[in-house]
């Protein structure tokens, strides 16, 4: 394939692709490692909240001050639910990849790189609020530090 075609407007590209074997190969691959990833994922969310409640429950047992056990257990279900929303999504896209090309079904299909498609949009909308984030603290270190010094 000519590199230079690829953003050349003029060319007017098939509309239908084709997945041949080893595209078919590739996905199959994909699809499986992603489901591998994904119940990994969920085990650790699950373990992760196991902690979560017997570390935070024994903290508010221990009538700590401040609330402490509280702010852990709502800093850490928030962190899970930001974790698991790009895990189903991946796991969505895993399965219904897999019933796809088992079943040569194209909404399946479709809707796997949905799926897909879904899970870098969160990603990409999660990095841009931690990068504005990341600007923001280092705009207030830098102002403190001037302040200070």
């Amino acid at each position: 394939m000519d590199i230079d075609n690829i953003l050349d407007e003029s060319t007017s590209p098939s509309t239908d692709l084709i997945i041949d074997g080893s595209i078919r190969d590739f996905l199959a691959e994909t699809a499986k490692w992603g489901k591998f990833l994904s119940i990994v994922g969920f085990v650790f969310v699950g373990l992760g909240m196991l902690g979560m409640l017997f570390g935070g429950g024994a903290m508010l047992y221990a009538d700590l001050p401040g609330a402490g056990g509280g702010i852990f257990m709502l800093v850490y279900l928030i962190m899970f639910g930001i974790t698991i929303i790009p895990l189903i999504y991946l796991y969505n896209f895993a399965t219904k990849m897999q019933v796809a090309l088992r079943n040569n079904n194209q909404q399946f299909l479709r809707d796997a790189f949905e799926n897909h498609k879904s899970m870098f949009k969160f990603y990409g909308i999660f990095m841009a609020i931690m990068l504005g984030i990341y600007a923001l603290i280092l705009i207030f270190g830098i102002g403190a530090a001037v302040a200070l010094g």
